[in-house]
Order: structure tokens, then C-alpha cells, then sequence
């Protein structure tokens, strides 16, 4: 597939870095990441509670271990992305509609990685892999997640509708 190109379009060099599957070694490191996302509001202010950030980790063991999303009951999986073996960012990628669809449910960058291309290279292998798919891709950017909204705008999804805590939701 090839790859369109303009100029504000930053490639990550692949040099050291490569994906593989999520698996329940990477707990901390996801939930660390989704939590410091949360402060900084690009996830849900519940995971920061008591309650949200130990449903959290248990969620977060299920699709490791299980394939399985708790709060949804859909399945799930995570996807890790590395540099030689250290983990650089993640993306979990969830059932919805019956199975009938997909959604990109959460995705982050350790922040000394940010703004170097490494989210777009992300996104993208996950999408190459959903090139031939036909049912439904989802997404859902909260606002303080402007970035992330633009990488899915011009990767072809739509906003379709916008909660109301602002929270937008994109279909491809």
C-alpha cells in the first residue's frame, strides 16, 4: 500500500523500531501511560480515582491475557510499539456493534517520543493492517487531544458527532 505524503507529515525512522502484540508484562507501562494521559485529559478524569484507575488495571489485564474488554464485554488488543524491545507507545483496538466494527479505543506516546513521528507510524501500521476491512472503524478523541483528532482527520476518518463533554467520535 502505498503511503500519500504532504508536508506536515512527520516519519518516524524505522531504525530499532518495530511492533509486536501487548502482553500482560506490559500492564504498567500502558496503565502508566493512560493515567499520565488522563491528567493531561486525553483520556477519562475517572481513571484517576480509586475506583476508575483499579478498573483500569483489571480491564487492562483482561485484554493482555483474555483478548477481552470488561467494561465492554468485546474483544480486545493491545499492540505495542518499541524501540529494540523498550516500549515506546501502545494502541488497544476493540469490537463494538456486535462485532460488526472496530475501534481504535486507546493509543499514546511516552512523551520523550512525542512530536517525532511515532504516533503517525502507530496509527498507521494499525491502519495498514485494516486496509481491506469493511466494517466500521471508530475513534474517539477527547478535546485536549487535538493532535490525535487531526492524525485520524486525514487518515480518512469523519467526525461524526461530538459528546457532551466534548469528547469527539470519528467513523472511517
Amino acid at each position: 500500500m502505498s503511503k500519500k505524503l504532504n508536508q506536515v507529515d512527520v516519519i518516524a525512522s524505522d531504525e530499532g523500531f518495530s511492533f509486536r502484540n501487548a502482553e500482560e508484562n506490559d500492564l504498567d507501562f500502558i496503565y502508566k501511560l493512560i493515567l499520565s494521559g488522563s491528567k493531561n485529559g486525553h483520556f477519562s478524569e475517572a481513571f484517576l480515582t480509586p475506583e476508575g484507575s483499579k478498573g483500569l488495571r483489571v480491564n487492562l489485564r483482561s485484554i493482555l491475557t483474555k483478548k477481552q474488554r470488561l467494561d465492554a464485554r468485546k474483544p480486545a488488543y493491545g499492540v505495542i510499539y518499541h524501540n529494540e524491545g523498550t516500549p515506546v507507545g501502545f494502541l488497544i483496538n476493540s469490537s463494538i456493534y456486535e462485532s460488526k466494527g472496530t475501534e481504535i479505543w486507546m493509543m499514546a506516546v511516552s512523551e520523550e517520543f512525542q512530536n517525532a513521528g511515532h504516533g503517525s507510524t502507530l496509527l498507521d501500521e494499525i491502519l495498514r493492517n485494516f486496509a481491506d476491512y469493511r466494517g466500521v472503524m471508530m475513534a474517539r478523541c477527547h478535546p485536549a487531544s487535538e493532535v490525535m483528532f487531526k492524525m485520524f482527520i486525514k487518515r480518512g476518518f469523519t467526525h461524526k458527532d461530538t459528546g457532551e463533554e466534548g469528547t469527539r467520535i470519528l467513523v472511517r
